[in-house]
């Protein structure tokens, strides 16, 4: 069959573009949510996302690796996304290659077009999870470790190791196949040959030792081993991320391919199958080869990894390629052996039992399906669609707390506080102590003007969590707002005890000592802040404005001798100058500064500079006015006050007209109403 494997990679690659070209316009495919998203932010944060971090996080810092490497050749989610449908061709031809050593031509190919068309597989192929690629790389070894037509070299099953270690650190059940595939060998092939095997996977797995210690294989607590062995066979794709269910809406392909009506297809209908045809491989004259063996074995290392750990849907598919192989070779059996009504009467009392139950998608699945399309509408900015999602979810479970905060945060944004108000307290009707529902009823109710309520509440949030930074940094700003600039600075000093080198902070609280009057404590914060960030714009402008007020005051008219405190001020000034020439308002205070020290040429350079760069800011020919007059040139004072007058009268009549206009406009509409 020199067409079979041209076959099955025309199919393949056909589904594969085609359901990537249904889905692209999807928020979830532009803008991956959940682990998805969060192996892509990994990845493009490398090396800052340490590998023990990934672990700890229960993800695999090897596909993190792999979508960084893979990003020079296709940056975008669809270069990333063509890299799995690849993958995906690949697995598919190595089902065939795997097929036609060990079952009949025909079963070979139905298997590998099955895995072409199967429709969980091609689901994961738009997810950037590991999935995909591990389903590849668990055949590697299965296909390496068949005999051609003598035992397998060395080279072999150094790979066959190496590729079984490499999807052990893709999916960690895999690392289950490890022990099987090594007695295997050594049983089969000689424990000579199996220190080769151990050779292949010690090269992946003594680099990366650290991943069988970081707890990513710890047990599944949250369900019995019973309990656990029958999700895995269970038709239904449940999941605890995405699942096919959430985004077929998205693609017509796949609800064709994935759909739960009586039986949830297709692995409802897999599963038996493949069962029956297991059984039956057995029964076969050649039930004993080393080769049926193999696949048998690498079912129930998955399965066993099914009881020990947590299962769902997306657990199993990396099996799904040997069930079919199994599925296929059960099917052409059935319909041609003796025993086919057994057969038969097996496949259906399995499929009854593996799809008892299985029915249209529960509320709980669309609501959430809503619930993930808002937050990737949300973390594109699409603030008016993530909103029509969420408000979708709530009106499916009116109750769905993270529906409940999200529309409750996007609302405040915009302004609603007394929706968010009424949000947030819903969500806190189920979990009253959720600090972040806490502080954004907190600043809802500071948005609604009720800031000495909001004040309150969080007073109470700083004293259950007294080491949440960003609450005291809450609470400073409505104690602000609320008029309490004695318990703001409380809340400043106590955020920077907590976080020492945070420069806003600083900042702010140098603000707040400024408008104080606190000269000295403003200061000191101000050079604390430069300390910190020697170009800190906005803090050398204010540093400066206060050296000057407190070397002679504000007042223009108190002439100021040359101190070290002024030179300070000027030189910061003059730094302001040189790194953002068009700036206004180092210019402003450093010619003021000049005026007053009767160097009034150098000032008035600056005042026109400040007319070229902004000729609205009139002003500047009052200062340059006196400042001709204080040099003896009254022509150009008198030019300098004309201008100023000129303009200050028009700014006057053009309020004045502004003010007509609207006083009219109100009259007009007045008039309609």
């Amino acid at each position: 069959m020199r067409w079979a494997v041209p076959i099955v990679v025309l199919l393949s690659v056909t589904l594969r573009l085609g359901y990537l070209h249904e889905i692209g316009d999807s928020p979830l495919f532009v803008s991956p949510v959940l682990e998805a998203g969060d192996y892509l932010e990994d990845a493009r944060r490398l090396p800052d996302a340490s590998s023990t971090s990934l672990l700890e996080q229960g993800r695999s810092p090897l596909y993190t690796h792999l979508l960084a490497l893979a990003a020079p050749l296709g940056a975008s989610i669809w270069g990333l996304h063509l890299l799995q449908a690849l993958a995906g061709t690949v697995t598919c031809v190595l089902v065939w290659l795997i097929g036609r050593q060990l079952f009949p031509l025909h079963v070979a190919l139905s298997a590998a077009l099955g895995t072409a068309a199967y429709g969980p597989l091609l689901f994961y192929t738009g997810e950037l999870l590991p999935v995909t690629i591990s389903a590849l790389f668990v055949l590697f070894p299965i296909w390496l470790l068949l005999p051609q037509s003598t035992a397998p070299p060395s080279w072999r099953l150094l790979a066959a190791g190496l590729s079984a270690a490499l999807a052990g650190l893709l999916t960690p059940a895999a690392l289950l196949l490890l022990p099987f595939l090594l007695c295997w060998v050594g049983w089969h092939r000689g424990w000579r040959d199996g220190l080769w095997f151990v050779a292949g996977c010690t090269v992946v797995l003594i680099p990366m030792g650290s991943w069988l210690v970081g707890g990513d294989l710890a047990p599944d607590a949250g369900g019995s081993l019973g309990a656990n062995l029958q999700l895995f066979w269970r038709g239904e794709e449940s999941s605890y991320d995405l699942s096919p269910y959430v985004v077929y809406r998205d693609s017509f392909l796949l609800s064709v391919l994935v759909w739960n009506q009586g039986v949830a297809f297709p692995f409802g209908l897999l599963a038996p199958l493949a069962l029956v045809g297991m059984a039956l491989s057995l029964r076969d004259a050649d039930r004993a080869s080393p080769q049926r063996q193999l696949l048998l074995g690498f079912v129930v290392s998955f399965a066993l990894a099914a009881i020990l750990f947590a299962v769902d849907g997306r657990s199993r598919v990396p099996v799904i390629p040997v069930l079919l192989l199994f599925a296929a070779n059960g099917i052409w059996a059935v319909a041609g052996g003796r025993h086919r009504l057994a057969s038969l009467l097996a496949v259906a009392v399995l499929l009854l039992t593996l799809n008892a139950g299985a029915g249209p998608l529960p509320a709980p699945g669309l609501t959430h399906g809503h619930l993930w399309r808002g937050l990737s509408y949300e973390h594109q900015g699409m603030s008016a669609n993530a909103m029509r999602e969420y408000r979708q979810a709530l009106r499916l479970d009116p109750n769905l707390p993270g529906a409940l905060l999200n529309l409750a945060g996007i609302v405040s944004l915009r302004g609603d506080d007394i929706e968010a108000e009424s949000l947030y307290r819903r969500y806190l009707d189920g979990d009253p102590a959720s600090i972040p529902a806490r502080r954004g009823l907190a600043m809802a109710l500071m948005g609604d003007g009720r800031s000495v309520a909001a004040l309150q509440e969080l007073e109470q949030l700083v004293t259950a969590a007294p080491e949440r930074a960003d609450l005291h940094g809450s609470l400073a700003f409505v104690s602000l707002v609320a008029g309490r600039p004695d318990r703001a600075t409380i809340a400043y000093r106590r955020v920077l005890s907590l976080r020492p080198d945070s420069v806003l902070v600083r900042y702010q609280l140098a603000r707040l000592h400024s408008s104080q009057g606190h000269v000295d404590s403003a200061t000191t914060q101000y050079l604390l802040v430069l300390d910190q960030d020697p170009e800190h714009a906005e803090a050398q402008q204010a540093l400066a404005d206060l050296l000057i007020d407190r070397a002679g005051g504000p007042e223009a008219g108190v002439q100021l001798e040359m101190t070290p405190e002024l030179a300070q001020a000027e030189s910061l000034l003059e730094h302001l100058i040189v790194v953002e020439p068009v700036t206004i308002a180092a210019r402003w205070s450093l010619g003021r500064l000049l005026a007053r020290q009767g160097r009034y040429a150098e000032a008035i350079q600056h005042f026109e500079e400040i007319l070229k760069i902004a000729p609205d800011e009139y002003r500047a020919h009052l200062f340059l006015g006196g400042l001709f007059r204080h040099m003896g040139d009254s022509e150009a004072a008198a030019e300098a006050f004309r201008r100023y007058a000129r303009q200050e009268q028009a700014r006057r009549l053009q309020a004045t007209a502004r003010k007509e206009s609207e006083e009219l406009a109100k009259k007009i509409f007045g008039s309609i109403q």
